[in-house]
């Protein structure tokens, strides 16, 4: 049983999520961009590849703060207590050194319970 608290708000957090959302994590073949934007150059945040923005928005001027709009836009439609970093200032080692892997490794977990 993993004890760290940035574990537990992030497992919360994808919780929150559908099937095909943690899927489109999963799948998406591009770089994800895993710090405290939400789109940089092309790179869109793993929260916002979920809610499909890079298929939703395509075409459309893009910067961090359209897109971060409509994550924020869209997470308040589907979480309760919706916030763009839940584990931003979470003591913790969990998704720090290894963003992606840490994400992705609790995706697959989380599908397969």
């Amino acid at each position: 049983m993993v004890t760290d608290p940035r574990h537990k708000i992030l497992k919360e957090r994808l919780q929150s999520l559908t099937k095909e959302q943690l899927k489109r994590l999963l799948d998406y073949p591009e770089e994800m961009i895993m710090d405290e934007f939400n789109y940089v150059d092309g790179r869109f945040c793993p929260l916002a590849v979920a809610f499909d923005l890079p298929k939703l928005l395509e075409g459309q001027f893009l910067n961090n703060e359209v897109v971060r709009s409509k994550v924020e836009e869209l997470g308040n439609l589907q979480m309760d207590n919706f916030q763009i970093n839940p584990t931003k200032g979470i003591k913790g080692s969990f998704y720090t050194d290894n963003r992606k892997e840490d994400l992705l490794n609790l995706v697959c977990e989380i599908l397969g319970e």
